[in-house]
């Protein structure tokens, strides 16, 4: 069943949560840098087709480990299955809470990219990219301070962005 792979329910429509989540926005904009601001486009797929896709920055570090043929389709195999279950759960639980997107509750927020018409919480982000920065941690042990490195980098920018709350990220 999917309700076992669902985030847990958010904090009600009025909590503090979704207030402190606005004014963190707010001030993660407020002094934003460019390189956060070259982040939230990176992560958002605006610098091409490669751009915020594990599956391309995956490609990119199997072809410089000289795996051979069955040990990249391994991982690969692998990460997709993770990827695309993950992104199930995270899409059954907006689908599930439909909680509303910053911008929404305070219209003061910007939006530096588009934002999806898809519920906010949890951030698909994040989970998404937790669920490959634990594989490809299990795979490469080694590089595992690189990987969630670029979860975290993933799942913020989307604050910066104005189109999550940390809570989404968190519980994401």
């Amino acid at each position: 069943s999917l309700n076992n792979l669902q985030t847990t329910p958010p904090p009600d429509y009025n909590s503090i949560i979704w207030t402190y989540g606005i004014e963190q926005i707010k001030q993660n904009q407020a002094r934003l840098t460019p390189e956060q601001r070259q982040l939230i486009y990176y992560w958002g797929g605006k610098e091409g087709p490669e751009s915020g896709n594990w599956f391309a920055i995956a490609n990119q570090f199997l072809q410089k480990r000289r795996l051979s043929l069955p040990d990249f389709l391994l991982v690969r195999a692998v990460l997709a299955m993770g990827y695309t279950d993950s992104l199930i759960a995270a899409f059954d639980s907006k689908y599930s809470y439909w909680v509303v997107r910053p911008h929404m509750r305070d219209p003061e927020i910007v939006q530096i990219i588009l934002c999806p018409k898809h519920p906010s919480y949890p951030s698909a982000h994040s989970v998404t990219s937790s669920t490959a920065a634990t594989i490809l941690s299990y795979f490469f042990p080694e590089e595992t301070p690189r990987w969630q490195k670029l979860a975290i980098q993933a799942g913020n920018s989307r604050i910066w962005g104005g189109l999550h709350y940390m809570y989404d990220n968190e519980e994401g």
